[in-house]
């Protein structure tokens, strides 16, 4: 009987499969842009793979660029939401069959979209559940002339170009027949620096009552709490730099039925990418002076936690200033992934207890956009009080570090990554440093330049793949400037997972993102954004989410392909429970552990 049922799978499959060759698979999708460059990367070497080098097609678009007429947006079309959502997006497509071209693709081809906005909007866009029982935003992709096939293409994707593969945007543009397969369709997929318990989590701690105790994950014999930001379901949460971001704040489910639709929520699966160090930074970079942010080398994690929560805010609380100058903490938006990552990581850790977001209500509610007072007093130097203020997106807070000023010294955090520090970014007036002594990047820390960032400071900082020749005269690859060793070893706290989710039961899209993975990891060979797979030694552990009822954990079975988290003791478990925050471990400490105790769930339930 078993093998009859399989035979009749079987045959179900191969239907299927025959049935999706005449037709175009799309996988249509977005979320946190940590991954926004990996994966747009990925899918142009996949495509290359699929018919040969430098033939996948590329179009890309920013909304500053976008003209009027144009709509570029998703929407959360839920009844008692129905708000769009909206960021920079990557189309890749195949030329497809015989004599296909990328303005007349010929079926069947793939097509790729991506939207960079964030980690729990990512993750909202592909859980969300409609009253008819679909879930994914709904896609929004109507485009006039100048924006179809713009006369000076963004190329978003064209950051550091791998040998045989061409990530600029294609030359006559995004074709109407790619535009109506994306317009009208529903997200297939998210990107994700946090996994998505960490996102719902998020989300039930922005929507408690300021002030509230909330359990965080139960940690030795007590439940360790933190407290509610006040944001109203349906609110959103806005920068303070008069650029009018803001994040939209809408609860979700991902698993069971969604809060609003009571319809069943997709299955999933979440396949890791590779794991990235967030790093803080500090600007201006170019001081004349030579006493405020400009000397300062490390920040132990004890004085990063009363920076960001607005207890310290003097340049000489950090390490080399010797002027007491205002320097103001950037924060960004709470349900950001690599906000989450860095608060429990570094700031609201089982040492420190304190938050980001500390002291951060009227009574009410939020104080939004956060502006707030740093410090109890005024101090030397103009302005005379530093602040904490709030940013949105990644690129607002590479933006606003570096537009510092000596008058206006500035701290923040962001990922690493190719795409932050490059040309236009203002990475060339930021530093890095080193936390608890620690270098996220390199094996050591020298001048505290980015590397790509073409800061003055460093002239030999200029090109993030192969130095210039007079600093290095045999040019080497990345491995030689970021090596990720700090992160690698465990020692460095401030780190997290790049992932992607998506419902294993559409074959099609299960297919491409599979292998958008795989690919990701032979580009990153040459690039060096993220630790990849085959070379990861670290982990987080995970930990019962309590407070939204998602109670299970576990380190799961694998991340590459392969049982090496605990692959010697049966049941075989999935990836399960939060991370952010997490204890770091040896993966080979994990498995260990689950050799030796013959406990298939790893080491769980530890917090930094």
């Amino acid at each position: 009987m078993k093998a009859m049922k399989y035979l009749f799978a079987l045959a179900g499959a191969l239907c299927a499969t025959v049935g999706a060759s005449n037709a175009q698979t799309v996988a249509i999708g977005g979320g946190s842009s940590a991954l926004a460059l990996e994966i747009g990367q990925a899918a142009v070497v996949y495509e290359d793979s699929l018919t040969g080098p430098n033939t996948a097609c590329v179009w890309s678009r920013t909304t500053g660029h976008l003209n009027g007429g144009s709509t570029m947006n998703a929407k959360d079309d839920r009844a008692g939401v129905n708000k769009t959502e909206s960021g920079n997006v990557w189309v890749v497509w195949g030329k497809g069959g015989v004599g296909g071209t990328c303005a007349a693709p010929v079926a069947p081809y793939n097509v790729y979209m991506y939207t960079n906005i964030d980690s729990v909007l990512g993750q909202r866009g592909f859980f969300a559940t409609n009253a008819a029982g679909v879930s994914g935003f709904l896609q929004n992709l109507t485009l006039v002339a100048a924006d179809s096939n713009p006369a000076v293409p963004d190329n978003i994707l064209n950051v550091n170009p791998t040998a045989g593969h061409t990530f600029t945007d294609t030359a006559g543009g995004i074709p109407a027949v790619v535009i109506a397969l994306l317009n009208g369709s529903r997200w297939n997929f998210a990107g994700t620096d946090i996994r998505p318990e960490d996102g719902v989590y998020a989300t039930f701690r922005a929507e408690t009552t300021c002030n509230t105790y909330i359990a965080r994950q139960p940690f030795d014999n007590i439940v360790r709490s933190t407290l509610g930001l006040g944001y109203a379901d349906g609110s959103f949460v806005q920068d303070d730099f008069g650029a009018s971001k803001k994040f939209n704040v809408f609860n979700y489910a991902i698993s069971g039925n969604d809060p609003y639709s009571a319809k069943p929520v997709p299955n999933y699966t979440v396949g890791v990418v590779g794991a990235q160090p967030i790093i803080v930074a500090v600007g201006p970079y170019t001081s004349g002076t030579n006493t405020g942010v400009y000397l300062a080398k490390d920040i132990p994690s004890y004085v990063a936690a009363q920076f960001f929560s607005g207890v310290s805010g003097r340049a000489t609380d950090l390490i080399g200033p010797t002027a007491p100058w205002p320097v103001s903490a950037l924060v960004r938006e709470p349900l950001s992934g690599t906000y989450n990552t860095f608060e429990y990581s570094v700031i609201n850790t089982s040492k420190y207890h304190t938050s980001m977001d500390l002291n951060n209500c009227t009574g009410a509610g939020a104080i939004n956009p956060m502006h707030n007072l740093s410090m109890n007093g005024a101090q030397a130097g103009p302005p005379l009080y530093s602040y904490r203020r709030r940013v949105i997106g990644t690129g607002q807070m590479v933006t606003q570090l570096g537009n510092a000023t000596e008058s206006d010294e500035r701290i923040g955090f962001f990922f690493w990554s190719a795409a932050n520090v490059g040309a236009g970014s203002g990475a060339a007036n930021i530093k890095y440093l080193t936390l608890d002594g620690v270098d996220p990047l390199q094996n050591a820390y020298t001048t505290g330049d980015l590397p790509g960032s073409g800061s003055p400071n460093d002239p030999c900082a200029g090109s993030i793949i192969n130095p210039a020749p007079a600093c290095q005269p045999n040019p080497a690859p990345l491995t030689s400037i970021v090596s990720f060793a700090g992160l690698n070893s465990g020692d460095y706290a401030a780190w997290s997972a790049l992932r992607l989710v998506w419902d294993p039961g559409n074959a099609g899209v299960n297919t491409l993102l599979t292998n958008l993975i795989a690919n990701a990891q032979v580009l990153n060979a040459t690039q060096y954004d993220f630790v990849p797979l085959s070379r990861l030694n670290v982990w987080r552990t995970h930990y019962y989410m309590n407070a939204i009822n998602i109670n299970t954990a576990a380190n799961g079975p694998n991340i590459a392909g392969g049982n090496d988290l605990c692959n010697s003791v049966a049941p075989v478990l999935a990836e399960q429970g939060g991370d952010a925050g997490g204890a770091i471990v040896l993966k080979k400490v994990n498995s260990d552990f689950c050799k030796d105790y013959n406990n298939p769930g790893g080491l769980v339930n530890v917090t930094e």
